[in-house]
């Protein structure tokens, strides 16, 4: 897929929490990310209620989510671990991306990890999520964390509940999802443009 398009990596962004299956002995749930193959799957499952915790836009804490994703693949070493803070911290509790998210960061052993030519950029983009405040107000923000708060699901009982219906649609498996995007690209690809004069222009695991 990557090969027909103009680019060196992809990010899918998908709306149901990801399941990482790959393997079969060791199988990860519930996870705001997954990577392979130069592709980041992105889930934003909850993520509007944690930005909003987080008193941040949404898609701050989805660019966050990609970014983390992104150095993951980029980077040989560079994994997610429970307790680091800032945005490769494994969230083995999913609230707690809401800190995350409010301060995006990369926890100081990682930052060793990171080359410089990756790192001045990154830290830069950390800065300015930082101070980013985008179109949302205040009061916006308080609407939206009490009416998904009423909502919330991502409570240890409904996390519980999701387990146990594993094999719904509520998951969604990071090879169906990248069999699926391949299946339309092909079709798109192979399908003639009807009137067009040129083609159009697009632009386009581990857990956090």
């Amino acid at each position: 897929m990557l090969s027909a398009l103009p680019i060196d990596w992809m990010v899918v962004v998908v709306e149901p929490m990801i399941s990482d299956t790959t393997d079969p002995e060791d199988q990860w749930h519930n996870l705001f990310l997954s990577m392979s193959v130069r592709t980041v799957l992105v889930s934003t499952f909850d993520l509007r209620r944690y930005a909003s915790e987080g008193r941040r836009p949404f898609e701050c804490a989805l660019f966050g989510v990609a970014l983390a994703g992104l150095l993951s693949g980029m980077v040989r070493g560079v994994g997610f671990e429970a307790g680091v803070g800032g945005i490769f911290d494994f969230c083995t509790n999913r609230d707690g991306i809401v800190e995350a998210i409010r301060h995006p960061h990369i926890d100081a052993a990682t930052r060793e990890l990171i080359p410089r030519k990756l790192l001045e950029p990154t830290d830069a983009i950390l800065n300015f999520l930082t101070q980013y405040r985008g179109s949302v107000t205040k009061k916006q923000i308080d609407w939206q964390l009490r009416t998904l708060s009423r909502s919330k699901r991502s409570t240890a009982s409904g996390i519980e509940a999701l387990r146990r219906r594993e094999k719904t649609t509520s998951r969604a498996s990071f090879t169906a999802s990248l069999k699926a995007l391949e299946g339309s690209l092909r079709q798109q690809l192979t399908e003639p443009t009807v009137g067009a004069t040129k083609p159009s222009r697009r632009r386009p695991r581990k857990p956090s």
